[in-house]
């Protein structure tokens, strides 16, 4: 029938630049945005443009056998779609400040891949980004000083679906 996921795994990493990448990592570089979109594709690489930064966001991969359906009605809003090559199949989650986690290879190998970019909790992000800005100016104000090492993790998440 098609449509399954076959696989499925998911990270949380701290946004840097309102960036992140999901990447093979053989990748070649990163991809470059155009007009007002929130999905950049270059060659092995996704660059998902987030709402709010210097917080957690959430990247789900799923691989597929077949396209999958569109969400509608879901929490999820279609970002991009398109063909991405993967150099090696080997995928990662990464930030502009070098920080990155491996996901599991979930069947995925060398070639060109379709891909599906949904995103959800973008407002929100928003919001809780300048509830934050607000709280550090106020922990300022006050003398306390800021804990930095705190890890937020936001409401953004990005689903990322692949298939032959």
């Amino acid at each position: 029938m098609g449509m399954t996921v076959i696989a499925d795994a998911g990270v949380t990493l701290v946004v840097s630049r309102h960036l992140l990448l999901f990447m093979d990592d053989q990748a070649g570089g990163i991809p470059a945005f155009e007009d007002s979109q929130l999905v950049g594709v270059g060659s092995g690489a996704l660059s998902l443009l987030c709402a709010a930064s210097d917080m957690g966001a959430t990247v789900i991969l799923e691989r597929h056998d077949a396209a999958p359906s569109v969400r509608p009605g879901s929490e999820w809003n279609l970002a991009s779609e398109g063909d991405l090559e993967l150099p090696a199949g080997n995928v990662l989650v990464a930030n502009l400040e070098g920080d990155l986690e491996r996901l599991p290879k979930l069947g995925l190998s060398s070639g060109r891949w379709q891909f599906r970019v949904h995103v959800a909790g973008r407002d929100e992000a928003v919001d809780l980004e300048d509830q934050l800005i607000e709280e550090i100016g106020a922990t300022f104000d006050s003398g306390i000083g800021y804990d930095d090492s705190a890890f937020v993790t936001g409401p953004e998440k990005w689903l990322v679906q692949l298939w032959p």
